[in-house]
Protein backbone atom coordinates (compact mmCIF):
# COMPACT_ATOMS: atom_id res chain seq x y z
CA UNK A 1 0.00 0.00 0.00
CA UNK A 2 1.30 3.27 -1.13
CA UNK A 3 0.77 7.11 -0.44
CA UNK A 4 -0.97 9.03 -3.23
CA UNK A 5 -0.57 12.67 -3.65
CA UNK A 6 -3.52 14.66 -5.42
CA UNK A 7 -2.13 17.61 -7.10
CA UNK A 8 -4.73 20.34 -8.06
CA UNK A 9 -3.67 22.22 -11.50
CA UNK A 10 -6.92 24.59 -12.40
CA UNK A 11 -10.99 24.42 -12.71
CA UNK A 12 -13.32 23.94 -10.12
CA UNK A 13 -12.24 22.56 -6.75
CA UNK A 14 -11.68 18.71 -5.94
CA UNK A 15 -13.49 16.62 -3.37
CA UNK A 16 -11.80 13.58 -1.92
CA UNK A 17 -13.23 10.95 0.31
CA UNK A 18 -11.34 9.07 2.58
CA UNK A 19 -11.99 6.74 4.30
CA UNK A 20 -10.67 4.34 6.72
CA UNK A 21 -12.92 1.25 7.32
CA UNK A 22 -14.61 3.09 10.46
CA UNK A 23 -15.89 7.03 8.93
CA UNK A 24 -15.48 9.01 5.75
CA UNK A 25 -13.47 12.57 5.61
CA UNK A 26 -13.87 14.60 3.06
CA UNK A 27 -10.85 16.94 1.91
CA UNK A 28 -11.23 20.21 -0.89
CA UNK A 29 -8.15 21.22 -3.08
CA UNK A 30 -8.17 23.79 -5.06
CA UNK A 31 -7.81 27.68 -6.08
CA UNK A 32 -10.63 28.92 -3.92
CA UNK A 33 -8.92 27.86 -0.45
CA UNK A 34 -4.90 27.77 -1.78
CA UNK A 35 -4.33 24.15 -0.79
CA UNK A 36 -3.11 23.01 -3.95
CA UNK A 37 -1.88 19.27 -2.88
CA UNK A 38 -3.54 16.44 -0.23
CA UNK A 39 -1.57 12.84 0.76
CA UNK A 40 -3.92 10.27 1.12
CA UNK A 41 -1.97 7.57 3.16
CA UNK A 42 -1.49 3.98 1.49
CA UNK A 43 -4.29 1.75 3.18
CA UNK A 44 -7.35 4.09 2.81
CA UNK A 45 -10.14 3.92 0.77
CA UNK A 46 -10.78 7.13 -1.51
CA UNK A 47 -12.91 8.90 -4.03
CA UNK A 48 -12.48 12.02 -5.66
CA UNK A 49 -15.59 14.25 -7.27
CA UNK A 50 -15.26 18.35 -8.82
CA UNK A 51 -16.85 20.12 -6.95
CA UNK A 52 -18.40 22.19 -10.69
CA UNK A 53 -17.75 21.36 -14.51
CA UNK A 54 -14.09 20.13 -14.20
CA UNK A 55 -10.97 19.61 -12.34
CA UNK A 56 -7.66 19.57 -14.14
CA UNK A 57 -5.87 17.08 -10.99
CA UNK A 58 -2.54 14.90 -11.34
CA UNK A 59 -1.90 11.87 -8.84
CA UNK A 60 1.42 10.98 -7.57
CA UNK A 61 2.13 7.46 -6.22
CA UNK A 62 5.26 6.72 -4.35
CA UNK A 63 7.21 4.17 -4.55
CA UNK A 64 5.37 3.55 -7.56
CA UNK A 65 1.84 2.12 -8.12
CA UNK A 66 1.72 -1.63 -8.21
CA UNK A 67 -1.74 -3.45 -8.97
CA UNK A 68 -1.26 -5.62 -6.45
CA UNK A 69 -1.59 -3.35 -3.73
CA UNK A 70 -4.80 -2.25 -5.10
CA UNK A 71 -8.33 -3.07 -4.49
CA UNK A 72 -12.08 -1.47 -4.67
CA UNK A 73 -14.41 -0.98 -1.92
CA UNK A 74 -16.44 -3.04 -2.61
CA UNK A 75 -14.04 -6.04 -2.79
CA UNK A 76 -13.99 -6.00 1.23
CA UNK A 77 -17.11 -7.83 2.28
CA UNK A 78 -17.73 -7.20 5.79
CA UNK A 79 -17.04 -3.57 5.28
CA UNK A 80 -19.65 -3.36 2.77
CA UNK A 81 -21.87 -5.73 5.07
CA UNK A 82 -21.28 -3.35 7.56
CA UNK A 83 -22.29 -0.09 5.65
CA UNK A 84 -24.04 -1.78 3.19
CA UNK A 85 -27.58 -0.12 5.20
CA UNK A 86 -25.81 3.54 6.41
CA UNK A 87 -27.62 6.28 5.54
CA UNK A 88 -25.37 8.95 4.88
CA UNK A 89 -24.11 10.15 1.50
CA UNK A 90 -21.45 8.32 0.60
CA UNK A 91 -23.58 5.19 -0.38
CA UNK A 92 -21.33 5.76 -3.60
CA UNK A 93 -18.28 4.41 -1.61
CA UNK A 94 -19.78 0.90 -1.72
Amino acid sequence: MHDEIWNFYEGSPLKIIEFDGQKPEEKVIGSENGDYFTVVKGGIFQAAESMCEYSLVGCSVAPGFDFNDFSFLSDDKNLVKKFNNHSGNYNYLL
